[in-house]
């Protein structure tokens, strides 16, 4: 926050995820898996998403599995996502920010549950003051 100048304004664009959150919610395990066949050009021929979502703490792990035109495995691919609500992000940057913004699109509409992106502007204190 502190790179950031007093009344300056911070931007962040978070991408929400709602469609792999959707599908893992339609399984007691709350693991989804998706396969897609991948375009003659690419040197892998399928790729498999599987994803794991951690509901109490809204993780969503994803581990990806590309299989070769020649049989070659690479399943190197993992990464871990933490989805934000809006009051996770406000109460994160309520100490510095002030003045939130929230919304769905680079062109305004506000945001909404199943947005795919979240973009939230935030105005940084003038003061320390400000906080309080």
């Amino acid at each position: 926050a502190q790179i950031i100048k007093p009344d300056g304004h911070l931007l962040l664009e978070l991408y929400q995820h709602p469609r792999e959150i959707a599908m893992c919610g339609q399984h007691d395990d709350h693991t989804a898996r998706v396969w897609k066949d991948l375009p003659e050009t690419d040197r892998f021929r399928f790729y498999l998403s599987e994803y794991h979502l951690e509901p109490e703490k809204m993780l969503l792990h994803h581990n990806k599995t590309f299989i070769g035109r020649n049989g070659e495995i690479d399943d190197s691919r993992n990464e871990t996502l933490k989805i934000y609500s809006v009051e996770d992000i406000k109460s994160l940057l309520k100490p510095w920010f002030k003045d939130f913004e929230i919304y769905s699109d680079w062109e305004g509409t506000l945001w909404q549950a199943h947005s795919g992106k979240m973009l939230v502007r935030a105005r940084r204190h003038s003061r320390t003051t400000d906080a309080n």
